[in-house]
């Protein structure tokens, strides 16, 4: 049995194209880690950034999905309420946990309303950026709460104010991040989180 040596990758390359050469093209071990391990470099210097952008589309797709809700509830709410707004059942509710409880369920499609112990709940928010201070805004100031079937907690603040974490207890838990303020006025929703960070 006739034995056949190996050669290197660039070797390889050296010979490749002539048909009669005599050796046989093979890959030492050493050539196949060599590549493996730029692989691996490759993959190590991508794949963060990538989950990175990710995990934000996601918040994105969710804050819209979050305003849309939103959105949909106070047009609802308005129109049964034969589209005067500064008459609204909210504002004869004032804190009422019971009263705020059914006039949103007349018009948002509610999972669960949250209790005034506030169980399952992120008890502090960071500011947005890299900061790691707390902020400001805590569930004890907010008078109604409630949860949506997507895993959204909403939190009414007065008037057409909402605050909402876009995934429930799940970190981040940062404000500007997964933890909006959204208003909703002549129509549309915008978003005052930036103008409102501490709460």
């Amino acid at each position: 049995m006739k034995k056949i040596k190996a050669f290197t990758l660039a070797e390889s390359a050296a010979h490749a194209g002539f048909g009669n050469n005599h050796r046989s093209c093979a890959f030492t071990l050493a050539d196949t880690l060599i590549t493996l391990m730029v692989i691996g470099v490759v993959a190590a210097l991508t794949i963060p950034s990538l989950m990175q952008s990710y995990r934000d589309s996601q918040f994105a797709t969710a804050k819209k999905k979050a305003m849309s809700t939103i959105s949909n509830g106070f047009k609802l709410m308005i129109a049964n309420n034969e589209g005067v707004t500064d008459a609204l059942p909210l504002t004869q509710c004032g804190d009422d946990f019971n009263c705020l409880s059914g006039v949103f369920h007349k018009s948002f499609q509610i999972a669960m309303d949250k209790s005034k112990t506030h169980e399952g709940l992120v008890e502090k928010y960071t500011k947005s950026g890299e900061s790691t201070d707390e902020a400001g805004f805590k569930w004890d100031d907010v008078p109604y709460i409630f949860t949506t079937n997507d895993g959204m907690t909403y939190g009414y603040l007065g008037g057409f104010s909402v605050v909402v974490d876009l995934n429930g207890a799940k970190a981040p838990n940062k404000i500007c991040k997964d933890v909006v303020k959204l208003s909703y006025g002549n129509g549309t929703v915008t978003d005052k989180t930036q103008n409102d960070e501490n709460g």
